[in-house]
């Protein structure tokens, strides 16, 4: 997949909507205290699923617009090269939680198909790895390979008619909210989890990708003489 225009001005594009998004939903103050207050369980906690699946709807948005430009790869290695601290928020979406005492972020993980049909782990910790990641987001965000559901696993990739893989656990606990993007290459016959069919797939936590999709967007999309951007949960700024 080539450009479809200048990359200064999709990325222009990109920042354009980030910013009007977040000044709106900065002024809402209600917007912003259900964005920043957890809910909790006895046995957990979650982040209210409105305002979550709402912020992801633009910052997926945003992400696909700015693929536009990064799916070529020499602007992907350039933006890679100059822009390193962003793309680590990326790996982050991926990165297992050790510290999750639910062990549900501690499952995030981003894995490739092989020719014999098994899902292999990926770690996105080079220029290549970190070109498959993003990849596979655009793709499943732009083709909503994905869903954000309170639901396990196995009913998760049931209601889109997909197979659970076999690297994917269930969970023992209610409150799910665990993200499954997927990607597969449509020119081949067969579907997800096929063999042959290149699949891609991301695991990752509701809240943990809505968090690090932002912190992507926001050092990515910074710009040298402008005011830094406002952590959307801790309300610092993104230094």
């Amino acid at each position: 997949m080539g450009t479809t225009a200048n990359p200064s001005e999709v990325i222009g594009d990109a920042r354009h909507a980030f910013d009007g998004y977040l000044r709106l939903t900065s002024d809402w103050s209600e917007w912003t205290r259900r964005r920043l207050v957890p809910i909790e369980t006895p046995k957990s906690w979650h982040y209210p699923e409105d305002t979550v699946q709402t912020d992801m709807m633009i910052f997926s948005t945003v992400f696909t617009r700015l693929w536009s430009a990064l799916a070529d790869r020499a602007e992907f290695a350039r933006s890679y090269a100059g822009k390193k601290r962003a793309f680590d928020e990326l790996a982050y979406v991926v990165t297992p939680n050790k510290s999750d005492p639910h062990r549900l972020a501690g499952q995030d993980g981003f894995w490739n198909q092989n020719a014999a049909g098994a899902f292999l782990p990926l770690p996105p910790t080079d220029e290549a790895g970190m070109y498959e990641l993003g990849r596979t987001l655009r793709n499943g965000f732009n083709h909503f390979n994905f869903r954000f559901v309170d639901k396990t696993p196995e009913k998760y990739f049931r209601d889109m008619g997909l197979p659970l893989p076999s690297v994917i656990v269930e969970p023992t606990r209610n409150h799910n909210y665990r993200v499954f993007v997927c990607d597969w290459n449509t020119l081949t016959k067969g579907s997800f989890g096929d063999p042959g069919t290149n699949s891609r797939l991301v695991g990752t936590h509701f809240t943990h990708l809505r968090y690090h999709m932002f912190m992507f967007l926001a050092r990515f999309l910074s710009e040298p003489g402008k005011p830094p951007y406002t952590d959307i949960l801790t309300g610092q700024l993104v230094a």
